[in-house]
């Protein structure tokens, strides 16, 4: 159920970071936890990240930033 909301997720944080990565998890039952990838320039990019995530994935309980 998750792999069709990596692409939004994806674009999302695109719009607001530089995104490298996006990976739906499977210990959120596939559907629940998102792991983004960034490339972080500016101090608040993390941030801007997690909101972005879940604007692109409304559902998503957890998102952790790695970059």
């Amino acid at each position: 159920m998750g792999m069709p909301r990596e692409p939004t997720i994806f674009n999302k944080v695109n719009e607001v970071v530089k995104c490298l990565d996006v990976n739906v998890d499977p210990g959120g039952a596939s559907w629940l936890h998102a792991i983004v990838q960034i490339e972080k320039q500016n101090e608040d990019d993390g941030r801007k990240a997690i909101l972005a995530a879940f604007a692109g994935h409304r559902s998503c309980k957890h998102v952790f930033r790695r970059g």
